[in-house]
């Protein structure tokens, strides 16, 4: 998928529905400029490209919380930020040095380098990529559930949160809690709010 990043052009059919059940949150444009504006050095240190509705979302809503259920990291941040919370580079950092002793974080088959995690919840399940090549939109959505195993959602990011937005998700739904919801509260706001931060990454 080419990157739009708001261009006027056609969002991808799934993230336009999304914003249709999911406005963003209104006042925070300088915010998601800032998130923006680390998607390079994200890939940079990750060594992949992100997935373009992955890009766009983060254009049109900026990294955040959804429901204090659900917590979307931001694509690059640094330690000595204030305030600080975890982007996609340290929580796949995390989540892949977890792996390296954890046989139940491992993807069956595939090394720990080919997940990249964006998102946790409540649960303390992990929201993740496969990197299946070099075609960052090709890549499928997988969740480790924190009672065990693996789910794979093929449809992709962007489709991903739509149905979990909806309610259910996969052929045997599971529910986040997230439906009704109405607003992605961003990072920061978040932060202003809550201490610790709600999307307890692992």
């Amino acid at each position: 998928m080419e990157r739009l990043v708001t261009s006027g052009s056609p969002l991808p059919p799934a993230l336009a529905e999304l914003l249709t059940v999911l406005p963003p949150f209104p006042g925070n444009e300088g915010d998601r400029r800032v998130d923006l504006a680390g998607v390079p050095a994200a890939e940079a240190a990750l060594g992949v490209r992100l997935p373009g509705d992955y890009v766009e979302f983060v254009a049109l809503y900026g990294a955040g919380d959804i429901g204090d259920h659900f917590a979307i990291a931001r694509p690059f941040g640094e330690l000595t930020d204030s305030p600080y919370s975890p982007s996609i580079v340290d929580v796949t950092a995390t989540y892949r040095e977890a792996a390296e002793q954890e046989d139940e974080l491992r993807y069956p088959g595939r090394p720990v380098t080919d997940l990249v995690q964006w998102g946790t919840d409540d649960s303390a399940n992990s929201f993740l990529w496969l990197v299946t090549g070099p075609d960052s939109d090709a890549w499928p959505v997988v969740v480790n559930w924190r009672s065990g195993g693996f789910t794979v959602h093929e449809e992709g990011f962007a489709a991903f949160l739509l149905a979990a937005c909806r309610g259910a998700v996969g052929e045997r739904p599971r529910r986040f809690g997230l439906e009704g919801v109405r607003q992605l509260l961003p990072w920061r706001e978040v932060l202003q709010e809550y201490e610790p931060y709600p999307g307890e990454f692992a």
